[in-house]
């Protein structure tokens, strides 16, 4: 499926959301027809709902979120851990169907790659039974590395080889935040991780996301490792960073 871009994260509350949103954007304005999704959500729909509202409900909600459970918690868990659960096959089915209706898909996936979605998988079964580019969203603090290691080599041990890192400033200038993205770029490579610069909000909503997008010297599509893409723009993104997951 290569015209799927998966965002996942390090964890919960990083930046997907707000990713997904500002790719979804400036996408759109480079006239590429593209659909956000996001498959799971627990506690509230809020993050399905800013992709709902970025596609001027052009995307039925329950098409962008199809399993929705009420409690806060990892998917598997809120739905009682239920023998008879989500089947992969059904989550694979409804993100290749959506895939079709769109030049480029992105799907956000929820918290990050082991949070057990349903019996039997998780985030990463979902990226593998897809086979597409990874975006690995991670907040610039201390603990990121580590963090990120044990996701790429998540990736790599299940053949996923096309991923990018996304490091999102959160404004500290402590020690680590201003060593983070050498040490990430050294140790996984150069082209391979995309700084995105912190400012104090963002609301959520595509008049000011394609104000965002406008200003942008390097694409966002560029963090995901589209080459074709990469080719024009060049080699680093640094766009604004919002609050919401």
């Amino acid at each position: 499926m290569g015209n799927i871009l998966f965002i996942t994260g390090t964890d919960t509350g990083v930046g997907k959301t707000v990713l997904t949103s500002l790719l979804y954007a400036h996408l759109t304005r480079q006239g590429i027809a593209v659909r956000a999704l996001k498959p799971f959500c627990t506690g509230d729909r809020e993050d399905a709902l800013v992709l709902w509202r970025l596609q001027a409900g052009a995307v039925d909600l329950e098409q962008i979120n199809p399993w929705y459970y009420r409690k806060p918690l990892a998917p598997w868990v809120a739905a009682g851990g239920r023998r008879l659960g989500v089947p992969l096959k059904a989550v694979l089915e409804h993100i290749k169907i959506q895939a079709q209706q769109s030049r480029l898909l992105l799907v956000e996936g929820i918290g990050g790659l082991m949070v057990p979605l349903s019996t039997g998988y998780g985030v990463l079964e979902v990226i593998v039974g897809i086979g597409c580019p990874v975006c690995i969203v991670a907040p610039n603090q201390l603990g990121v590395i580590n963090h990120v290691l044990l996701t790429v080599n998540a990736l790599k041990t299940h053949k996923i080889a096309n991923w990018r890192v996304v490091l999102m400033e959160r404004g500290q200038k402590g020690a680590a935040e201003r060593t983070n993205l050498w040490a990430l770029r050294k140790l996984l490579g150069e082209e391979r991780v995309v700084v995105i610069k912190h400012i104090n909000s963002i609301i959520l909503e595509m008049n000011n996301l394609t104000k965002l997008s406008k200003i942008l010297q390097k694409p966002l599509a560029l963090a995901a490792g589209f080459r074709n893409l990469s080719q024009r723009y060049g080699a680093v993104c640094e766009v604004a960073q919002g609050k919401r997951d």
